[in-house]
Parts: C-alpha cells; sequence; structure tokens
C-alpha cells in the first residue's frame, strides 16, 4: 500500500478497530442474491471494517461502474471498489476455519494505475493487534505497470519469505492482462500444520491454470503456529494517490471450504476444480482429489446434426 507520510497512523487505527463479528462457517457466494448499487457491509454477513473505511459496492456486471468487463463464469452480479483518493475501501467477513485442509478460492479482476495496487485479500483475526493480525495476504500489484498476483507467507520459523508482500509462485502469477481478464485462485491451507500446501491460478478467458504445490510455506508463526488464529476474510483497496486510471479490484464467486479439491465434470462437458460436495451441487461427475482440469479431462457432449421433422420423429 502507497501512503503518504503522516497518514499510516491513521490508516492503521482505522483497519484496527473492527467492529465485532458474528461466527459463520463455510462460506459460498455468487453475489446474485444481494442488492445491487448498495454497499456490501450490512448483506450476507459482510461489515465495513470501521467507519473512515470506504464501502464495497455491489455491481451489475451490465455497464457497471468500474468498467470489469463480463466474467465467463460470472452471473449478473460481482462485488469490488474504486481505490478512493486518500484513503481505502474495506469489506470483512468472519469465518470459522476448520482444523485440516481448507480452500478459499474467488475470481477477481483487478486494474491498477495512478501509482496503486488494486488491492488485497486477507485472511487474519481482527481482534488481534495491528501488527501481527494478518494471517497471510494475497497482493494484487502493481510490476512495471502490469497486474501481478503475490503473497505474504512465511518460512518453517515465522519469517516473511519476503518483504512487502512480495512471494510470486511463478510466471503464471505476473504480467496478467489487467485490462480484459478475469482470472480465478485458490488458496489451500492445512491448519493442523499451519502450511499453505497449494497455489493455483486459471484464466478464465483461455482455460489455461497453473498450480505449485510447496511444503514450505506458511501463514504466520510458521510450523510453531499463530499466536492469534485467523477468524475472517478481509477486501481492501490500495491508495489512490495519481492520475487516472484509478485502480480497483472485483471479486465474484468467493468460496471458503473445507476438504481437498479436484476435477469435476459438468453436464455441458466442462470442468469445475472445486470440491466434492461442491461437485455435487452442480449436478457433476467428481474425479477424484487433486486431479487437475487442465487439460480438460471431461468427455465431450457428443452433438449430432438433424432437422426439426427428425427431431420430431424421435418422440412420435
Amino acid at each position: 500500500m502507497k501512503v503518504p507520510a503522516g497518514s499510516v497512523a491513521v490508516l492503521a487505527i482505522c483497519l484496527v478497530l473492527s467492529p465485532p463479528l458474528v461466527a459463520h462457517a463455510e462460506y459460498d457466494s455468487d453475489f446474485e442474491s444481494l442488492n445491487a448499487g448498495r454497499p456490501l457491509a450490512g448483506q450476507d454477513g459482510w461489515t465495513r471494517p470501521t467507519a473512515c473505511v470506504e464501502d464495497f459496492l455491489v455491481y451489475e456486471y451490465a455497464g457497471n461502474g468500474l468498467g470489469a468487463p463480463s466474467n465467463p463464469i460470472g452471473g449478473s452480479k460481482f462485488i469490488g471498489a474504486l481505490n478512493p483518493a486518500g484513503g481505502i475501501a474495506g469489506a470483512i467477513h468472519s469465518e470459522t476455519f476448520g482444523s485440516s485442509l481448507w480452500t478459499v478460492a474467488f475470481d477477481f479482476y483487478g486494474r491498477i494505475g495512478g501509482l496503486g495496487d488494486a488491492g488485497y485479500f486477507t485472511i487474519m483475526n481482527p481482534a488481534a493487534p495491528y501488527l501481527v493480525n494478518e494471517n497471510m495476504k494475497i497482493c494484487f500489484k502493481d510490476y512495471l505497470g502490469r497486474l501481478m498476483v503475490t503473497y505474504s507467507l512465511y518460512d518453517i520459523d515465522g519469517y516473511p519469505i519476503t518483504a512487502d508482500c512480495g512471494f510470486s509462485p511463478g510466471p503464471a502469477w505476473f504480467w496478467l492482462d489487467d485490462a480484459t481478464v478475469w482470472h480465478r485462485i485458490w488458496t489451500t491451507i492445512d491448519f493442523a500444520t499451519n502450511r499453505v500446501t497449494k497455489l493455483k491460478i486459471k484464466n478464465l478467458a483461455t482455460g489455461v491454470e497453473n498450480d505449485v504445490e510447496r511444503e514450505d510455506l506458511y501463514m504466520r508463526g510458521g510450523a510453531a503456529g499463530p499466536t492469534y488464529s485467523p477468524t475472517a476474510f478481509r477486501l481492501t483497496t490500495d491508495e489512490y494517490m495519481d492520475n487516472p486510471p484509478v485502480p480497483c479490484l472485483a471479486i465474484d464467486n468467493l468460496e471458503s471450504r473445507e476438504g481437498a479439491m479436484g476435477a469435476c465434470c459438468i453436464l455441458d462437458g466442462s470442468c469445475r476444480y472445486t470440491w466434492e460436495a461442491r461437485c455435487g451441487e452442480l449436478q457433476g461427475s467428481y474425479l477424484g482429489d487433486a486431479v487437475p482440469c487442465d487439460p480438460n479431462p471431461c468427455p465431450t457432449v457428443p452433438v449430432r446434426e438433424t432437422t426439426w421433422g427428425g427431431l420430431k420423429t424421435l418422440y412420435r
């Protein structure tokens, strides 16, 4: 976050004075049931971190004020925020994370510009002291004028792997086409060991996906575990300080669930990397834990050309 001198303390106070949150378990939302054109806070368990933080809003894709493109797997709505000049926008939702394998996944669109990053997704504990309340963070950053996804992660002893949320899993996470494309990312955490075991990203326009499995990535606290266990996830934008384009962050299809994931074949022949229970909800066929969707393992739906008359004869 690029913050002018003198405002660091103000923003710190804004983010530390979070209101009490109501406990929630697994979270799964495509935001279709929310009221478009209204603040996200007050809907579906979301709150605003403090009164001095601007709201995230619920948008309709059609003619949206963020300039976000259509999402190939989106419905009619998403959530997002423009980076307000001289401040930040934020939203927070409580989460009761499990004690074993857990994955947080969501679609994102980010636009950088004006010397500002797009924003951040943080797994955190709002009741913890400000300097240690973030267990891990995903950053949508400006890197030489292009969008880059990086992470704030730790080694086995609890030391930051890089400074300033600078860990990149690989080439698929940087030099993203931020102007026209939505991506989806997955972060898998083993809460029994405090390890981040798998990072995954998919370009929703091309269908190309990449993943990295590691044994040496940890959340805050390293192998010893956190002093303050995470109890929420938080969305924030960066501060906008220069000329247009104004940076923004948009999110859709946010899921936070316990258990392993794998390829799910949908009835139309497409593949969705998701949880087995979610695959059942989609009336799909689950191919097994960790089975990838790229290349597509699902059988194509056979199509036979015919005429209307030929079709009618099948049902006579």
